[in-house]
């Protein structure tokens, strides 16, 4: 079975270029800003989009990733909301 990610790897090595990958937190700076950073990610030239899920262990992580985390792990946020964004984004809504 191919993925998606398999058939944009596939795209790309036909291009002859490689992937811009993205990362977001999901939820960061707030919701809404996320959903709408989420969805200008693809028209700005992004390959790939990756979207953390927040935790409460942001030594896990590197400062960088680990910033946008504390206020979304500290019950401020719905991962079901924040896996939702991602699908929605990813089928066109």
């Amino acid at each position: 079975m191919t993925t998606r990610i398999d058939a944009r790897f596939a795209e790309l090595k036909q291009e002859g270029r490689a992937a811009f990958i993205t990362f977001l937190m999901a939820g960061d700076p707030d919701p809404a800003t996320s959903l709408e950073i989420i969805k200008a990610l693809p028209k700005a030239g992004a390959d790939i989009i990756e979207i953390g899920m927040p935790f409460t262990d942001p030594m896990a992580d590197g400062p960088a990733i680990s910033g946008g985390g504390p206020a979304r792990a500290q019950g401020r946020h719905d991962p079901e909301e924040d896996a939702g964004d991602g699908a929605r984004v990813s089928q066109g809504r």
